[in-house]
């Protein structure tokens, strides 16, 4: 757990926090996927659907994004 945090610190004070929380926010999605897979507890709704599909091209978008971009303030 502790090694979490500190990831997560890290990327907010080196990163943008426009690219770090969508990514951040992703993980949840990975924890209901192993959720649903390993333990069977989950299930899916139609809203849950419709969150992923939203959630997941918009952290692709802003990942691939970042890395094409100039940084403007360097």
């Amino acid at each position: 757990m502790s090694t979490a945090i500190m990831s997560l610190s890290t990327a907010l004070l080196t990163g943008k926090i426009t690219a770090v929380v969508p990514i951040v926010a992703a993980s949840l999605i990975f924890s209901m996927l192993l959720s649903i897979l390993i333990f069977k507890r989950e299930c899916l709704t139609s809203s849950v659907v419709l969150a992923v599909f939203m959630v997941v091209p918009s952290v692709i978008f802003i990942a691939l994004n970042r890395q094409t971009s100039a940084n403007p303030l360097a």
